[in-house]
């Protein structure tokens, strides 16, 4: 993820933040994933990686470049490496899921179950 940092900074888009209440730009999204590696590699970093990856995919002076230019083999990494976050979080993710039981879905006083038609009963109410 550093070198899609250096990267960036050498094709131009410095990693700073835009003044309060403007949109978000790549600089912006570049500067927050420099703040969150700060913290070393955690789920907020991959996810601020997400954000930036789309502002520089959408750079138009990076899709001028060659395409065996630094920037778009650092692009490649970063998507490799936010694949692999997403199978790992995925497993644990399915995993938890087959370890609950099916149960009915309670939202506030509602508990909403499968339809009459589809074998179950309708909502119930709890007055208590």
């Amino acid at each position: 993820m550093r070198d899609l940092l250096e990267q960036a900074v050498r094709v131009g888009i410095q990693a700073e933040e835009s003044d309060v209440g403007e949109a978000a730009t790549g600089g912006d999204y570049l500067a927050w994933l420099a703040e969150d590696l700060e913290d070393g590699v955690e789920p907020a970093a991959l996810h601020t990686l997400g954000l930036a990856l789309g502002e520089l995919r959408a750079d138009s002076c990076i899709d001028e470049l060659a395409r065996n230019h630094g920037i778009h083999q650092a692009l490649g990494v970063a998507d490799r490496l936010r694949a692999d976050y997403a199978d790992l979080t995925a497993g644990r993710r399915q995993s938890r899921r087959s370890a609950c039981p099916a149960a009915p879905t309670q939202i506030g006083q509602l508990t909403l179950e499968r339809p009459p038609a589809l074998g179950g009963s309708e909502v119930v109410v709890d007055d208590s």
